[in-house]
């Protein structure tokens, strides 16, 4: 394959080797998802009848942009209905479009047959992973998030051979954002990453520029739909995550909860008595206790605020809780939560990694990159280097910021998190299996003299 002058050079493997290697393991991921699908019954979830009551209100705008959930789900359950089957058939579909496209660049861009081999069963493996595939049965927008991140990283990795489908890339981390909002606060971690395309020379400075703006809107529009008020002062997508928050984190600590009270939080005890209580709990008291007024309207304009600034003000408190609780946040030994199958669901794939061995590798394939950027002294592989190690590093950040999010199912609400790392070891080891240096450009032929 021929790129433009000074990017890297990815030969396109179209053997009939090759071509083996991705139609044997694609029929292997078939059959296995086949087996693990039996069993996995299409169905609702608890959270399915709140976006079904988005879906089912007048399309009016703003409100169908910016309501409590982003649109895009909404608006699928809107137009299949009560058809579960045909939903679930719908990400089924996404799905494998997501990991098949990571499974034919693993099959055809490795240097080495054997190389390819590897990589092709390790995609097929991860796409086995029941929070990737078997999330296809169950109607939330987890399944459309989880394949449109993949897809977006297989389209990040194509960036780097062609700057065209930089500007895919860009649309699916948008079609992201708008099924779940929490996609934008990724879309803002990854902003450096621009700096580093602009170094592969893969973006000129104004496509910088334009990609910088690009991700930071979306970051806006995720934000705004999250804190949209809509027509009740007390709705909005992150009132229900405050609360949890105050009932679970906040009151039953006496610091924090003082901390709180000194940035306006107004003390009650109606307020008291929800210590160790969830958002929900009680016929939705939080929301509907009178008694609460002066709480609720302070917490709809200075609460995200102060809870800010209660966090800063502990930092023991901010990292020890989240490392007390990294088995949920980053599935650290085993898989604990992020996937919630019906109880006759009991099928596990073969081979499970456990995720601190998935960051292990992950660190070590960023030393291998950059010792070879080093050793080489090439300026090409210090930026590819800079690329694999931001894709994998804006995951922590992120994950402290989705654990103090939401004291509710914080394995399900971190799923994005360790499908980051995932991808991350995939990407990186794509890079380092795949990378060619630059071919150097030709001096063009001398003038032939006139007779």
């Amino acid at each position: 394959m021929h790129d433009e002058a000074g990017s890297p050079h990815v030969r396109v493997h179209r053997s009939r080797a090759r071509w083996f290697v991705f139609a044997g393991s694609a029929a292997l991921w078939l059959c296995a998802y086949v087996y693990l699908s039996m069993g996995a019954v299409p169905r609702a979830f608890s959270d399915t009848d709140l976006m079904r009551n988005i879906a089912a209100k007048p399309l009016r705008f703003p409100d169908l942009l910016f309501e409590s959930k982003p649109f895009l789900y909404p608006l699928a359950l809107r137009a299949f209905g009560d058809n579960v089957r045909l939903l679930v058939a719908v990400q089924t579909v996404v799905y494998f479009a997501a990991f098949g496209s990571w499974l034919w660049l693993a099959s055809t861009r490795p240097r080495q047959l054997w190389a390819a081999a590897v990589l092709a069963l390790a995609t097929v493996n991860f796409a086995l992973y029941p929070e990737f595939a078997a999330w296809n049965h169950i109607v939330l927008s987890e399944s459309f998030a989880t394949s449109l991140v993949t897809l977006a990283a297989a389209c990040l990795w194509r960036a780097l051979e062609r700057r065209r489908w930089l500007w895919l890339w860009l649309a699916t981390l948008f079609a992201c954002t708008t099924v779940r909002d929490f996609t934008g606060y990724y879309c803002l971690a990854l902003v450096p990453l621009a700096l580093a395309l602009r170094g592969l020379r893969r973006l000129g400075t104004l496509s910088m520029l334009a990609t910088i703006l690009f991700l930071g809107g979306d970051f806006y529009f995720a934000f705004y739909c999250a804190d949209h008020t809509g027509k009740s002062p007390i709705e909005g997508r992150w009132v229900f995550e405050m609360l949890n928050n105050v009932g679970q984190r906040i009151l039953p600590d006496e610091a924090l909860t003082q901390t709180m009270v000194a940035h306006g939080m107004p003390m009650s005890p109606a307020l008291e008595r929800r210590r160790g209580t969830w958002a929900h709990d009680d016929d939705l008291a939080f929301y509907r206790d009178p008694e609460l007024e002066d709480f609720r309207r302070w917490l709809v304009t200075e609460g995200k605020k102060a809870y800010g600034l209660t966090l800063l003000q502990h930092p023991q408190y901010a990292v020890e809780s989240f490392w007390d609780r990294k088995e949920d946040v980053l599935q650290w030994s085993v898989y604990t939560a992020g996937f919630y199958p019906d109880a006759a669901y009991k099928k596990r794939t073969v081979v499970r990694i456990e995720h601190k061995w998935l960051h292990a590798a992950n660190v070590a394939l960023l030393l291998w990159l950059a010792t070879l950027a080093w050793r080489r002294r090439s300026r090409a592989r210090v930026f590819l280097t800079l690329v694999c190690a931001w894709f994998y590093l804006c995951l922590w950040p992120l994950a402290f910021f989705a654990f103090h999010a939401d004291a509710m199912e914080i394995g399900r609400h971190c799923l994005p998190i360790w499908l980051q790392s995932v991808l991350a070891l995939m990407f990186s080891a794509l890079c380092l299996a795949a990378w060619r240096e630059p071919r150097p450009v030709d001096e063009p032929p001398a003038p032939v003299p006139a007779a």
